[in-house]
């Protein structure tokens, strides 16, 4: 009996080689490409019932508005990107960072320059002397995620959020950095940011703070 031919095999790139692949494309795009991509996805994300909408603004291009009342310190959203060290940041930004680059801890960084891999919170304009910010940025270090949460007071439908960005627009814009280990002991009056007990109230917190309509 004659041996069956070997069938070669068809060698398909890893999902993270394709995925980086897809990633680093974006960079490569004309603006007006950029442009294309984002309206879609504004959109497409506009078509689902989450509470928010993706509108331009007069001066700011796009806005993230609420379409309902957002009870005070319930969660909104998570900060999404790629996933970076701070190595890959200095290669992809050697001017010194991005408008969309959050610092999660001091060796990780989300990026959420291309729309595609981010969400709605990249939308979010920077507080101001005339917009007060009304939601803020959360660094949970242990998992490696930066959330949205709303201040203490609640936020009427048809506003727009804001958040503050920090005094120095470059890697830690987004979010105050946590310690590498959750066990330094930090007073929360002081630096309530620094202290992961904090944010995970605001995590449990947003069990019990649903939107209202």
């Amino acid at each position: 009996m004659s041996k069956m031919p070997k069938v070669g095999t068809i060698k398909f790139p890893r999902r993270k080689t394709r995925r980086s692949n897809r990633r680093l494309s974006y960079a490569k795009l004309s603006e007006a490409e950029k442009d294309s991509i984002t309206s879609k996805w504004v959109e497409t994300y506009n078509r689902k019932k989450t509470g928010l909408v993706v509108s331009r603004t007069p001066q700011r291009n796009y806005g993230v508005f609420t379409t309902k009342k957002w009870k005070a310190n319930a969660s909104i959203c998570s900060y999404d990107g790629e996933k970076l060290n701070k190595s890959e940041v200095d290669m992809r930004y050697p001017s010194g960072g991005s408008e969309y680059l959050a610092q999660c801890h001091r060796n990780l960084y989300i990026d959420g320059v291309d729309p595609r891999l981010s969400s709605v919170a990249r939308f979010m304009n920077c507080a101001d002397d005339q917009h007060a910010g009304n939601v803020e940025i959360i660094s949970m270090a242990d998992e490696g995620c930066v959330y949205v949460f709303v201040k203490d007071s609640d936020i009427p439908k048809d506003a727009e959020l804001f958040w503050d960005y920090g005094e120095s627009f470059d890697l830690s814009h987004l979010a105050p950095v946590p310690p590498e280990s959750t066990t330094e002991k930090v007073d929360p009056e002081v630096d309530p940011y620094r202290n992961t007990l904090y944010a995970m109230n605001h995590v449990f917190a947003m069990f019990n703070a649903v939107p209202a309509r």
